[in-house]
């Protein structure tokens, strides 16, 4: 399915808010990280970080003492540090093999990080994304699920072009459009809908 966007906004009133809960000991509410899930149920949370290299792991204990894996992204590393620069290692993450680089692709624009499920049709709206403890003020989300994927599917009636060749035995061949994904493949020789 087609994706949704992440938009990082100007930060304001002198607090970075993004190295929040990176000390030992911080509060749950100061944790803050960006989880997305993709249509196979891979969850991947996604925490900035000022010291972890852009696709690391790690796990953050929590006051309940349970754990949050994580994928980091440095935005200390980018150069000048502005919402750009940290969208560019939110999308490195994400495509990176420890991210969802096989399943989900993350592209950007400026401070947006725009994000695509890499499965074709209505199977990709599956996918989801949260953030916990991140405000407004730092990163917005567009949507929760990922929506615009369609299944196409071949009908009874099914459109086809004819073409005869002119020779002394004519050999007539039919030609099918189908969709973007569908299993028949370029030069598929059978049957697809009522065509043979």
């Amino acid at each position: 399915g087609s994706g949704n966007s992440i938009g990082v906004t100007q930060f304001a009133g002198g607090v970075n808010e993004l190295i929040l809960g990176e000390t030992s000991g911080s509060a749950d509410s100061t944790i803050n990280y960006i989880t997305i899930t993709d249509s196979a149920s891979n969850t991947k949370n996604y925490m900035p970080s000022e010291t972890n290299s852009t696709g690391s792991t790690g796990t953050r204990t929590l006051d309940n003492s349970s754990t949050v894996s994580v994928v980091y992204f440095n935005w200390d590393s980018a150069n000048p540090k502005n919402n750009n620069a940290c969208a560019i290692q939110l999308e490195a993450a994400i495509n990176h093999n420890n991210g969802h680089g096989s399943t989900i692709t993350a592209t950007r624009t400026g401070a947006t990080v725009n994000l695509s499920h890499d499965l074709v049709g209505s199977a990709g709206n599956n996918a989801t994304l949260a953030k916990t403890n991140t405000a407004n003020n730092v990163a917005t989300i567009s949507g929760a699920n990922f929506t615009g994927g369609i299944t196409g599917t071949n009908q009874t009636n099914t459109p086809y072009i004819v073409l005869t060749d002119n020779e002394a035995s004519p050999t007539e061949k039919k030609y099918v459009p189908v969709s973007q994904g569908d299993a028949k493949s370029t030069g598929f020789s059978g049957s697809i809908g009522d065509v043979t």
